[in-house]
């Protein structure tokens, strides 16, 4: 069975008028990943060209002012199912888990390259919990002590956060534990919050 898709002119897709999903807060995700990676989905419409599922990408196509648009025409279908239909598109992501161990290990990943993490969809908080127990603390073969700061102009933002911290086998063990009692101590919710707390404090404190 041949699955068509063709290109189509926004103007001529018609949102559905009850669509029960708010995704708002999902177009700007959406639209990063567009200018990221392309366009990889087209937008599914029935023979009137009603949207049965590609509200968010239609609205970041409107964002990037696309002009075009990849459309599947879904056909035959009776109004029941273009309905569960809908429903069901936007529902089944709800009945998958992620396996965290492997997701964390494809972050840790991509932390060692340049990409913007936020275009996962994943915010900053999430990826630190997911990421903190994989951290494995060993001594650098070479430490840059001599640092352009220019060189550092293309940084993603979100890749800048990650700072990673250097000990040996003796030191990691007492840091460790200095962190978790500090984290405890302060009430904070992560390791880089209480990183930065300690670093805060520390500069107050020796600030003139």
């Amino acid at each position: 069975m041949a699955y068509e898709v063709e290109m189509m002119k926004i103007e001529e897709l018609k949102p559905y008028e009850n669509n029960p999903r708010i995704n708002e807060k999902a177009v700007e995700r959406v639209v990063s990943s567009i200018k990221e990676v392309g366009w990889r989905v087209p937008i599914i419409a029935d023979e009137d060209k009603v949207i049965l599922a590609g509200h968010t990408r239609l609205k970041a196509a409107k964002v990037l002012q696309i002009k075009e648009v990849p459309v599947h025409i879904s056909k035959g279908l009776t109004d029941e199912q273009k309905s569960v239909y809908r429903i069901m598109d936007n529902k089944s992501s709800e009945f998958a888990e992620w396996d965290n161990e492997l997701l964390a290990e494809e972050f840790t990943k991509l932390a060692e390259s340049n990409i913007d993490l936020d275009l996962t969809g994943f915010d900053f908080q999430e990826i630190e919990k997911l990421t903190e127990n994989l951290i494995n603390f060993t001594e650098p073969e070479e430490i840059i002590t001599d640092v352009d700061i220019a060189d550092f102009g293309d940084i993603q933002t979100s890749n800048v956060r990650m700072v990673n911290i250097f000990l040996t086998q003796e030191t990691e063990p007492l840091f460790q534990e200095m962190v978790a009692n500090l984290k405890d101590k302060w009430d904070k919710e992560n390791l880089t919050d209480t990183v930065f707390s300690a670093v805060e404090r520390c500069y107050k404190d020796e600030s003139p």
